[in-house]
C-alpha cells in the first residue's frame, strides 16, 4: 500500500488523493476519525506542535485558531522558560486573549514526562469501538447523497453480527 498510496510520506500525513480503492478510502476515513477524537496530554512539550496538533482545550477542536505568529515548527516546550514556567508575555503576544488564558491556566509540567496522545471520548483516555462509533455517527459529515440509506443499513448489519 505504501508504494501505491503514500510513497513519499507516511500514513498519518498522506492525503486521500483523487482515486483509491474502497479499502484505502475507508482507512483514510478511520484515520480522520482518530485524529478528531484524540488530543495531546502535555508532558515535557517537546513532541506537540503548537499550531498543528490538538492540545489546547478550546471547545471541542483542541486546536489553536490564532494567526500563526510563531514558526510552524514551534512546540509547546518553546512556550516555557528553562525552569518550566510559562513565558506569559510571549503567549499573550502570540495567541488570542481566550487561548492565552486557557494556555496560562494549564499548570506547567516540571517533570520530563513524555507527551501522550489520548482519546478524548473515554474516561480511561483509551480508544474504544463504542466511543469511536459514537463519534463517527455524531460528528463526522455523513454522505449527502442518496447513498445514506445504504450507509445506515450497512452499519445496522455490521452491529448485528455475532462474533465469538
Amino acid at each position: 500500500m505504501k508504494g501505491c498510496y503514500f510513497p513519499k510520506s507516511n500514513f498519518l500525513s498522506t492525503k486521500r488523493g483523487n482515486s483509491g480503492s474502497f479499502l484505502w478510502i475507508s482507512l483514510i476515513w478511520g484515520r480522520l476519525l482518530l485524529e478528531k477524537g484524540s488530543r495531546w496530554r502535555i508532558g515535557n512539550g517537546r513532541s506537540v506542535f503548537v499550531y498543528k496538533d490538538r492540545w489546547i482545550l478550546h471547545l471541542t477542536t483542541f486546536k489553536v485558531f490564532s494567526p500563526h505568529v510563531l514558526g510552524k515548527d514551534t512546540v509547546e516546550a518553546d512556550l516555557k522558560t528553562a525552569n518550566g514556567d510559562w513565558r506569559a508575555d510571549l503567549i499573550r503576544d502570540s495567541f488570542s486573549l481566550e487561548e492565552a488564558d486557557v494556555i496560562l491556566g494549564f499548570p506547567p509540567c516540571y517533570s520530563d514526562l513524555l507527551d501522550r496522545l489520548l482519546w478524548y471520548f473515554e474516561k480511561s483516555s483509551g480508544f474504544s469501538v463504542r466511543s469511536g462509533y459514537w463519534l463517527a455517527r455524531n460528528s463526522l459529515s455523513r454522505p449527502s447523497c442518496s447513498g445514506l440509506s445504504g450507509f445506515e443499513s450497512w452499519w445496522n448489519f455490521f452491529w448485528k453480527i455475532h462474533l465469538p
